[in-house]
């Protein structure tokens, strides 16, 4: 099945109330934009990491990552 969303998923603080809209839109992904850098590091954030997974899994949203620009070069 192919799963549309946003390419965003806010403010770490805000993810619940995040996905809770993308579910009521019928959204079924997002993406977290490391477009310009990873900003959540495993062993920096592992409390919001689990709290990002609990929420995704609460409104079934399926995450993607988009890979920093600079890795393709």
């Amino acid at each position: 099945m192919i799963k549309f969303g946003p390419a965003g998923i806010g403010n770490i603080r805000e993810v619940g109330k995040n996905f809770e809209i993308y579910h009521s839109l019928g959204f079924g992904a997002a993406e977290i934009p490391f477009t310009y850098g990873v900003y959540i590091k495993k062993n920096q954030h592992e409390k919001e990491i689990e709290e990002i997974k609990k929420q995704a899994e609460k409104f079934k949203i399926g995450l993607s990552v988009h890979a920093p620009y600079w890795i393709n070069l």
